[in-house]
């Protein structure tokens, strides 16, 4: 009786020694919206199994009891415990999850004991604390509220600085009447252009036709008259009236060769 006692304890406390030789540690609170949000450490003992896979949770009681509830992530770390550097008998390392929702979560390491050609077999070995997955406070931006102060209606203020003057009010430009103003004076002083154009244009044709009148008046021969000495000298007194024929000269020299017609010249433009 004392024997079989004794053995239970014994297999207790090796059991209980064995459960905590591998350690995880999750962080306290993680960011929903934040990528791989939860960082985990594990440290894992020399001479402990190397076959070990990280379940991530949502936390229930007793959750870690391996077919309990589906797990939402899964690891094996067996080859990052198997490269990670002996230091002292203990090696470190991390591993990270990404939880998109809020709530509570744990970790739950599980030793693979499945046997050869068996169905899967995880035997739980360590766990994390429990750890929460919220979204972070959103930070209220800060608004400045500006005052202004009424300009006071007094008269005896201080005369203005002219330096302190806004670029704005010195450099302001022509106002609409006066763009106005010179866009109807430079129409009208295009009129006038315009008017006095066509005035000296008329004035000098005008000069232009005087010149050729009196210049075609100047080549122009002069008109044959006759008097009444004439008539006498060639016998047209009263009463010995001859032939038709006796009033002019015969001789075709008689005729002057300067009365004939001068073509026209045309007016000057």
């Amino acid at each position: 009786m004392v024997h079989s006692f004794f053995g239970f304890f014994v297999v207790i406390f090796f059991f209980a020694l064995y459960s905590s030789a591998f350690n995880v540690t999750a962080p306290v609170v993680a960011d929903v919206d934040a990528v791989d949000n939860i960082r985990a450490n594990w440290t894992w003992f020399r001479g402990e199994p190397t076959k070990i896979t990280m379940h991530l949770f949502v936390y229930k009681e007793d959750v870690c009891a391996f077919g309990r509830a589906n797990p939402v992530q899964s690891k094996n770390i067996q080859g990052d415990i198997e490269k990670a550097q002996d230091v002292g008998g203990k090696r470190f390392g991390t591993v990270t999850y990404e939880a998109d929702k809020i709530g509570q979560y744990i970790l739950c390491a599980y030793e693979d004991i499945t046997p050869p050609g068996g169905n899967l077999s995880l035997s739980s070995i360590a766990n994390s604390s429990v750890f929460e997955v919220k979204r972070p406070a959103l930070t209220q931006p800060t608004v400045s509220t500006l005052t202004t102060t009424p300009v006071p209606t007094s008269t005896n203020l201080l005369p203005s600085n002219p330096a302190s003057e806004s670029p704005q009010q010195k450099g302001s430009g022509p106002s609409g009447g006066i763009i106005a103003g010179a866009v109807i004076g430079g129409v009208l002083f295009a009129g006038l252009l315009v008017a006095a154009f066509v005035i000296f244009r008329r004035i000098r044709f005008r000069r232009r036709l005087i010149a050729f009148h009196k210049e075609r008046m100047a080549i122009a021969p002069p008109i044959s008259t006759f008097t009444s000495g004439d008539m006498n000298e060639k016998g047209f007194a009263a009463g010995s009236i001859g032939s038709f024929s006796d009033m002019f000269p015969r001789s075709p020299q008689s005729f002057s060769t300067q009365n004939t017609l001068q073509p026209l010249r045309r007016p000057p433009v």
